[in-house]
């Protein structure tokens, strides 16, 4: 079994995947990596407002040939100030 990848790895073979071949890039895209399946999901970061996406967050879900599946995820924060508790969005001001 390949020891397991990181998010940087995969997300660079997910855009070589698709920039390779026919199909569009989107949540639920399957890939065969290092001889790995690999299924990308992806999820919107909005904004305070809820009502513009502001960037995209992506798991991967790995299926070795041998061993146990599992998951790489992305760990960023939503870049808005809704992730800030010195600012209270919307929790009313006291």
């Amino acid at each position: 079994m390949p020891a397991p990848f990181t998010h940087r790895q995969l997300e660079d073979a997910f855009w070589a995947d698709v920039r390779a071949s026919s199909r569009k890039a989107g949540s639920g895209y399957t890939f065969t990596f290092e001889g790995c399946e690999v299924r990308r999901e992806a999820a919107p970061l909005r904004s305070n407002s809820r009502k513009s996406v502001v960037a995209w967050r992506s798991n991967f879900f790995v299926k070795p040939s041998e061993g146990e599946p599992y998951t790489v995820g992305d760990d960023r924060e939503a870049p808005n100030r809704g992730n800030d508790p010195t600012r209270n969005w919307g929790l009313g001001r006291e």
